[in-house]
C-alpha cells in the first residue's frame, strides 16, 4: 500500500531547515515547541521516504522509535540530558543536516566532473579531490571553535 504517491521533498531544502531549525535553538534561546514539532516533521519525511523504497511500515516504525522516546523523554525530564549532551546533539543534528542538503550535489558534480575527464571512453584522467581536503579542513576548524566556544 502506497501512501504517498507525489514525489518526496528535496533533501537539500529538508536539510536545510533542519540545520536552520538546530542552529536558530543552539544559538538562540530555547523554545520548547519548535524541536518537537520540526522533529516530527521530520520523523513523518523520514516515513515517507522509507515507504517510497518499499520498506515495511513495521521497520519504518522501529526506525523512529529511538529517535521518538528520546525526544519524549527530553520533554519531559529535565534531568534526561545535560545542557552540554543537548548542545552536542544540536550540533550533530546540524552537520547530519548539511551533509543531507549537499549530499545530491557533490553527488551531481562528482559524477560530472568524472563523465568529462574520461579519457578515450576508457579511462579516468587522475584527480585530486580538493573538496575532500576542504570539508576535512572546515570539520577541523568547527571542532575547535566549539571547543573554544564551550569552554568559554
Amino acid at each position: 500500500m502506497v501512501f504517498w504517491t507525489k514525489p518526496l521533498p528535496d533533501p537539500a531544502l529538508v536539510g536545510g531547515t533542519a540545520a536552520v531549525v538546530a542552529g536558530w535553538q543552539l544559538l538562540r534561546a530555547r523554545t520548547e515547541t519548535a524541536l518537537p514539532f520540526f522533529a516530527g516533521v521530520l520523523a513523518a519525511l523520514t516515513v515517507l521516504a522509507l515507504r517510497a523504497q518499499e520498506i515495511p511500515v513495521a521497520f519504518c516504525v522501529l526506525g523512529i522509535l529511538p529517535a521518538v522516546a528520546a525526544a519524549a523523554l527530553a520533554g519531559r525530564r529535565r534531568d534526561f540530558a545535560s545542557e552540554d549532551t543537548r548542545n552536542e546533539a544540536l550540533l550533530l543534528v546540524i552537520a547530519l543536516a548539511l551533509i543531507t542538503a549537499l549530499a545530491p550535489g557533490l553527488t551531481d558534480g562528482w559524477q560530472s566532473a568524472t563523465g568529462l575527464n574520461m579519457q578515450d571512453n576508457k579511462t579516468l584522467a587522475p584527480m585530486i579531490p580538493g573538496w575532500v581536503l576542504s570539508m576535512a579542513a572546515l570539520s577541523a576548524v568547527t571542532g575547535g571553535v566549539f571547543a573554544v566556544w564551550r569552554r568559554s
